[in-house]
């Protein structure tokens, strides 16, 4: 997996470098209250950290989870991954986002969602995402990222935005 560059950030593998960063993220009450709820059999700390480290290793070329740094001091911002799940199909990997607390509306999101869609583009894979319908500022983020509206929401689901691996990328993201 390689890393990518945006303006501001730098995508890379997670690595043990990052693990005070992400293992203070992950005990963060908004996100460990979203993880038990949603995920209740994810591993957590340590453990979903070494899943992570292992996911985006040169032994696993296929695997597509970065850890999102900024300048100046390489602090973790986000989180983005890319993979086929239940909800995909094909040539299709679904888009998986978080931003740390304290980073949100300032274009993060944005700016990685659009560095690895525009990455995977040439494989010719399509990057759908899922979002509630609630959620206003995914919506933005995927807008800004060239996504489009599939459907109306899907009852457990919610939105289906995709943005196909056949097109350029969006000219201003």
């Amino acid at each position: 997996m390689r890393v990518l560059r945006t303006e501001r950030f730098v995508l890379r593998p997670y690595e043990p470098a990052l693990r005070s960063a992400f293992l203070a993220w992950m005990e963060d009450d908004f996100i460990e209250g979203f993880l038990s709820r949603s995920l209740p059999d994810m591993p957590k700390g340590e453990r979903l950290l070494e899943g992570f480290v292992r996911r985006s290793s040169a032994a696993l070329p296929d695997a597509r989870v970065w850890a999102v740094t900024g300048a100046p001091d390489d602090d973790l911002v986000a989180h983005i991954e890319c993979k086929a799940t239940a909800k995909t199909s094909g040539d299709e990997l679904e888009l998986i986002y978080a931003v740390r607390g304290g980073r949100e509306g300032r274009g993060v999101a944005t700016e990685a969602v659009n560095a690895v869609a525009s990455a995977l583009a040439p494989t010719g894979v399509d990057v759908v995402a899922y979002i509630n319908p609630a959620n206003g500022a995914s919506r933005r983020v995927l807008q800004k990222a060239g996504f489009t509206q599939q459907e109306h929401a899907v009852p457990g689901q919610g939105e289906r935005w995709v943005r196909s691996g056949h097109r350029a990328a969006p000219a201003n993201a």
